[in-house]
């Protein structure tokens, strides 16, 4: 019999430790969301589901007349690399061409030329598989062969392939497959130290934009940090900045101005049908013009106001509130005082007054301890000043009755 507790315990040991189990975790990555068209090209990085980006379309936008009229170098890429090889001799300058047997020093990728460097029989065998190719001459010597933009604008290439390349956290690069519109495919890998100033744009985002803005009203936003004041594109005049107007945006836009590429603006239009134009694109934002960042749907706008104005509803029922309570102890503070000192003291005390002939604890009922208090022995009876500051106020008792006030 005496070993029974000692069972009994090992009995329960065995059942507890039966209870606790092992259970593999997940070695799954997190799901990586489908492109929504909330992104525009080339922000484009890891964020979505590589899948759901074929069959975008990425649109390249017209160029400013007025860089073509210039006659500046056109920007020159290097990036997009076709599929078939294009012969580029037809391309080369008469001055080229003269030079090119001097031995002209060559800048080209690896895999994207071919040419006979022993013969230099240039008119002939110079092949690249640069899209669209064309020669950039950097001196009498020197030249490159890479993709003009005029080659691009007002082009139309969809997304056969996207294949990110994360190399750590903070970056990551794409290998993106194109098709143009003949049906020839570009392979472009865009990695930061690669990627120009290009006016690219998916149309997917484009449409988005349309639909959330254009047709609608739309706010100027009035919470900070807002603007003083902007610069208006269309007019190049700068307006004052005034939170809460109202706009309607009448159309999504490309604007040329003082950049080589057409910039995305919405238009918006005030009740005197006055139009300002607001950057769709922050990248090409400058300093005074109004970004997306400074306008609000109305959407937005209303659901704005409403929880300000529920948050004022709810200061003011607390403020009421309080002012109930406060309300309701003072009336209870002047029936005490009342009880304890009779009607006409007690008033006076629930006031805030003080009365000649009323004893130290009327007093300080009615103004409160005192800061400061002095006592002297004047005869045969004892004085005690008290005093009130900021406010230089003083009472003056003797022998324990108030006999002088200072306020």
């Amino acid at each position: 019999m005496k070993k029974h507790p000692f069972l009994l315990i090992l009995l329960v040991s065995h059942i507890a430790s039966a209870q606790v189990g092992y259970r593999n975790t997940t070695e799954s990555k997190p799901v990586i969301k489908a492109y929504d068209s909330s992104v525009n090209f080339p922000k484009i990085d890891c964020q979505f589901d590589p899948a759901s980006l074929a069959g975008q379309q990425i649109y390249f936008v017209q160029i400013n007349p007025a860089s073509k009229k210039t006659g500046h170098d056109e920007p020159m890429f290097d990036f997009l690399i076709s599929n078939k090889q294009t012969p580029v001799n037809s391309l080369m300058s008469e001055s080229l061409q003269k030079t090119a047997m001097s031995g002209p020093v060559v800048s080209y990728s690896d895999l994207s030329i071919r040419f006979k460097s022993d013969t230099y029989d240039w008119g002939k065998n110079i092949q690249t598989k640069m899209y669209k190719p064309c020669i950039e001459v950097y001196g009498p010597y020197s030249f490159s062969i890479a993709t003009p933009d005029t080659a691009l604008e007002n082009k139309t290439f969809t997304i056969v392939s996207w294949e990110p390349e994360m190399e750590n956290d903070d970056f990551c690069g794409r290998k993106v497959t194109l098709r143009d519109e003949n049906g020839e495919l570009v392979t472009w890998d865009i990695r930061t130290r690669r990627l120009p100033d290009v006016g690219a744009y998916v149309k997917g985002y484009l449409e988005k934009l349309k639909q959330t803005w254009v047709g609608r009203n739309v706010y100027f936003r009035t919470h900070e940090p807002i603007p003083n004041e902007f610069v208006n594109t269309l007019d190049k005049q700068t307006y004052e900045y005034v939170p809460g107007s109202k706009w309607r945006c009448t159309d999504l836009t490309f604007l040329f101005g003082d950049r080589h590429y057409a910039v995305l603006n919405l238009i918006l239009q005030d009740s005197a049908k006055h139009e300002i134009a607001i950057q769709a694109d922050e990248r090409y934002s400058g300093e005074k013009l109004l970004t997306l960042g400074d306008i609000w749907s109305e959407e937005t706008y209303v659901a704005v106001k409403q929880k300000e104005k529920h948050e004022r509803d709810s200061l003011m029922a607390v403020q009421k509130a309080r002012l109930i309570q406060e309300d309701k102890e003072r009336k209870a503070a002047r029936q005490q005082f009342i009880k304890d000192y009779g009607a006409v003291y007690g008033n006076l005390i629930a006031n805030g007054h003080v009365k000649l002939g009323m004893n130290s604890d009327m007093c300080e009922a009615a103004w409160g301890t005192p800061e400061h208090k002095v006592k002297s022995q004047v005869g045969n009876s004892e004085v005690e000043t008290w005093f009130y500051y900021p406010y230089a106020s003083w009472l003056r008792f003797k022998n324990g009755k108030l006999v002088q006030i200072m306020e």
